[in-house]
């Protein structure tokens, strides 16, 4: 097919291209960082605000840009588009899928959703990858909607590169949130070794002067945080609050890459792993104190636990070109199903 995929650029759309045309897809790729002039500033007030002024500009971006048909359109996880917009899509193509990896009912990211929300049910289908989502659409009334889990390209993260010497003993890698912080701080004061890397922890105003010596500040480029999972004995997934999570893509990239997952408790992760075999889960601070003085010197245990995961992400079909079929097959073929949590491929 031909496929237009429109995103912001980030290694995750990228990946998601990669695989469509690993598929035998024919795809062009639309990014919408720059959609606004002066970007960096006018995408803050977006974030913030919602200003009709900006309208004019997403409108006049898709039609200035795009001008051929498609079979099919795959906007990827973009907050960049409104009634006007899609409505001209539609004129280019009869299939439009919205990918949403966040939570857009949610406030944390404030104003950015309200576009998309307004135009929720304008597309032949929604893709959601958290069971808990299933809630906020059925509670919004949208109609055309999936839920699938966090996909991950095996591979590239494979378990090609793992180490014999880790260098760290425990790492995190992930945006600042102020539920993280505390985390954080609580396993610096009962002095564990641990490294950070990810975005806005400088925000943190109650904890970030204790451990910004353990932090590297900055975005991370798939091939280096594969050698991070790679070069570390735990790593560990905390999730986003305001976005009510219990699943993402780090839980299905660290296992795939066969490193040794330290996992907030979730349900839905609970469902997919064996806690203590393939995955080890943890509710508070002294928990994860506690667990990990159990794990940390057991390098065979660490290994079989590792190994377990991997084998576990691999049988439940998470790969991203298997997942991304069954978008597409499904969004080709809705009228037949009314199913809408597809967790067991």
């Amino acid at each position: 097919m031909k496929i237009l995929v429109i995103g912001k650029g980030s290694e995750n759309v990228i990946s998601k291209i990669k695989s469509l045309r690993e598929m035998k897809h024919k795809v062009d790729f639309l990014k919408t960082n720059k959609i606004f002039p002066f970007h960096k500033f006018v995408n803050k007030l977006f974030y913030i605000f919602k200003l009709s002024i900006l309208d004019f500009f997403i409108e006049n971006f898709y039609k200035k840009k795009i001008s051929k048909y498609y079979d099919l359109i795959f906007i990827y996880n973009s907050p960049y588009i409104n009634k006007k917009s899609i409505y001209y899509l539609k004129k280019l193509s009869k299939k439009i899928i919205f990918y949403c990896a966040d939570n857009p009912f949610k406030k944390r990211d404030k104003n950015m959703w309200q576009s998309f929300l307004a135009t929720k049910n304008l597309y032949s289908l929604i893709v959601f990858q958290q069971p808990k989502r299933a809630y906020y659409a059925e509670k919004n009334n949208i109609k055309n909607y999936i839920i699938v889990p966090p996909s991950v390209n095996t591979d590239f993260f494979n378990n090609s590169s793992k180490v014999s010497n880790y260098k760290f003993d425990i790492s995190f890698v992930g945006t600042w949130f102020p539920e993280r912080g505390k985390f954080f701080y609580d396993l610096h004061k009962k002095g564990l070794k641990f490294k950070i890397f990810g975005n806005r922890w400088n925000k943190d105003k109650i904890f970030y002067k204790f451990i910004k010596k353990k932090i590297e500040l900055g975005h991370l480029n798939f091939k280096r945080y594969k050698k991070i999972i790679s070069q570390t004995k735990i790593n560990v997934c905390l999730f986003s609050k305001g976005n009510d999570d219990d699943i993402t893509e780090r839980c299905t990239e660290i296992t795939s890459s066969g490193g040794l997952l330290f996992c907030e408790d979730s349900k839905t992760m609970k469902k997919m792993y064996q806690k203590n075999k393939d995955v080890i889960f943890f509710k508070t601070v002294d928990e994860f104190y506690d667990l990990y003085k159990k794990y940390h010197k057991n390098n065979r245990l660490i290994k079989w636990i590792s190994n377990n995961g991997r084998n576990k992400t691999l049988s439940l079909n998470l790969d991203e070109r298997k997942v991304l079929k069954k978008i597409i097959d499904l969004t080709f073929n809705l009228k037949n199903s009314n199913k809408k949590i597809y967790f067991n491929f």
